[in-house]
């Protein structure tokens, strides 16, 4: 159905299949096929596509590595409103991969995702107070966005729950 789909130009079934692809569910798992498909969708202005496509590049899975166009991509995601894009750019700035480090910039992109109750971007925005990455301290805050990324079901902020210090 998804091949039918992407055939009639559906971009989210060409994200679809990329998530197929990337997972190995009922194909075998291919990363290079994987972004082929992330690609279609991308160009056909999906922002999902965009996403995964972008974090891709950033990490040189499935290709090589091309930060110039990882980072365009999530600004795009990030402009379409996608909270996950928010949370993979944060990362980016926080880590300082593709980009110059920024912890500020990474702090900003985390709330804008938990603003939208993005579980990936909570729990990003919990771990710097947790750990003090550009902010101080605030394990009461950490905790509290932990809990509302587990609540939403997000497996690392359950474990980032367990492995608080009380």
């Amino acid at each position: 159905m998804y091949e039918k789909a992407a055939a009639a130009g559906y971009p989210a079934a060409m994200h679809n299949i990329g998530v197929l692809y990337a997972t190995g569910e009922g194909v075998t798992k291919d990363n290079a096929e994987a972004m082929r498909w992330y690609k279609k969708a991308s160009d056909a202005g999906d922002p999902l596509g965009m996403l995964e496509l972008g974090w891709l590049y950033a990490f040189g899975e499935g290709n090589a590595r091309n930060c110039p166009e990882a980072v365009r991509l999530n600004e795009a995601a990030v402009k379409a409103g996608v909270g996950a894009a928010m949370n993979n750019l944060g990362l980016l700035y926080m880590r300082g991969r593709c980009v110059e480090r920024d912890y500020a910039a990474a702090r900003r992109l985390f709330e804008q995702g938990a603003a939208l109750n993005d579980d990936t971007a909570l729990n990003s925005l919990g771990s710097m107070y947790n750990e003090a990455q550009g902010v101080p301290r605030n394990t009461r805050l950490a905790r509290e966005l932990f809990e509302r990324s587990a609540a939403l079901g997000y497996a690392l902020a359950q474990q980032n729950l367990r492995d608080m210090r009380p």
